[in-house]
């Protein structure tokens, strides 16, 4: 890679910027021709997730990714303008990214220098420096620098960085005179700004950070900048995931999606008011992976002979039939033994779960009729008063308490 960035870096700046354009075709053509079932059955090795050194380089030479980050740490007028240059200093050390304006005309436009770091404390700084003043006798211009903190950040660095007044998700480092700014994203700082609909760079931020294997694992799998970056990781890393090697990673990915959408649907539903539409939302989104991994194993069932011979399918009809009469036989000595018993424990806790409810709700509406009606209600006060008296004891926070009351009230009508 760094090879092709130092060719990068011998053509002229008009057909750069030619380039440019021909490669922010490409991609955008690539997004619309995307193959969900690739994405959907996507997991990358543990040597190519998110956050780690490869993977985040090539992720942060994509054209948008670039626009993503110099709009964020440059502004607006710095889209389409920057690309990617060889990164390999005169006193042989080597940073991960750099981002100089495309044409000689944006000479005002600083350098972007991008940094992926697992732990960052005052050694990784003082290497920062040696980049900062590395790039300066080169170019002579004094550049942004910004780094995705992977894993920590060290009390020793922390405690000298402010949040930014423009971007809250950013941490600010005092670094006059070898940097105009010098920001760093954390996992701590992204946390206030994890509400959906996530700004592409809070996405971009909790890819790296996160780093999740897989799109479906990902919590934010619907945002469609994660989606993106997961498509890139799909497609610049093709050769080393072959998917028609790997059935048993298939197995596995799917054993441990069907586990993940089992425990959170059965969460949903332990509520006091089960919260069904939440429920539904994720036993749909837990089919998505069983159906792409069906349609690719389809289809390399019709491109593969059949090899299978009259004999095998006598010994296979045979064996399955002995199976389902087995089978057949335990289950019913299974349902005559734990028909009775499993009645009688729905029955019991279906009155249990009754009566709580009543009893939380009762008091809540008891609680507030006592208010005055020009009184906004405290929600954090009122659950903690009724854990107190030993109200809500299944929830965990005021806002679960809080909606799980307001479709109580719902049902009730």
């Amino acid at each position: 890679m760094r090879f092709s960035l130092y060719l990068l870096g011998l053509i002229p700046g008009n057909m750069r910027f030619s380039l440019y354009l021909v490669s922010r075709y490409l991609e955008l053509k690539y997004k619309m021709t995307d193959l969900p079932r690739e994405l959907l059955s996507l997991k990358l090795p543990h040597k190519l997730r998110p956050g780690t050194d490869l993977m985040s380089k090539q992720i942060l030479l994509n054209p948008t990714v670039i626009d993503i980050v110099v709009e964020t740490t440059f502004g607006s007028e710095g889209k389409c303008n920057y690309s990617p240059w060889p990164t390999e200093w005169p006193n042989r050390t080597i940073s991960d990214i750099l981002y100089l304006p495309i044409s000689q005309q944006n000479g005002s436009f600083p350098p972007i220098l991008v940094e992926i770091q697992h732990t960052v404390d005052n050694d990784f700084i003082l290497r920062l420096m040696s980049y900062a003043i590395s790039l300066y006798r080169q170019y002579n211009k004094i550049p942004i620098v910004l780094t995705f903190v992977i894993s920590s950040m060290k009390y020793e660095v922390s405690k000298k960085t402010v949040q930014n007044k423009d971007h809250p998700f950013l941490r600010q480092y005092s670094c006059q005179p070898w940097a105009k700014m010098c920001y760093f994203v954390t996992g701590s700082s992204i946390e206030t700004s994890l509400a959906s609909p996530l700004s592409p760079f809070v996405a971009l931020s909790t890819f790296f950070i996160s780093q999740h294997p897989s799109l479906l694992v990902n919590p934010f799998r619907n945002d469609p900048t994660i989606q993106f970056l997961y498509s890139i990781a799909a497609r610049v890393f093709q050769e080393q995931m072959d998917e028609s090697t790997k059935p048993t990673e298939d197995l596995l990915l799917v054993c441990e999606n069907t586990e993940n959408v089992l425990t959170n649907a059965i969460s949903a539903l332990s509520e006091e008011v089960p919260d069904v539409e939440k429920c539904k939302k994720i036993l749909d989104d837990g089919k998505l992976l069983p159906a792409a991994l069906k349609r690719k194993y389809e289809s390399i069932s019709l491109e593969a002979p059949n090899t299978s011979t009259s004999s095998s399918s006598s010994t296979n009809a045979n064996a399955d039939t002995i199976t389902n009469a087995n089978t057949s036989t335990n289950t019913n000595i299974n349902t005559n033994i734990n028909t009775s018993t499993s009645t009688s424990t729905s029955s019991n806790t279906s009155n249990n779960t009754n009566t709580s409810t009543i009893s939380n709700w009762d008091h809540l509406e008891h609680y507030l009729s006592n208010l005055n009606n020009n009184t906004p209600i405290s929600w954090e006060r009122v659950y903690e008063d009724g854990r107190e008296l030993g109200f809500f004891k299944n929830y965990t926070k005021w806002t679960t308490m809080k909606s799980s009351y307001y479709r109580w009230k719902k049902n009730k009508k």
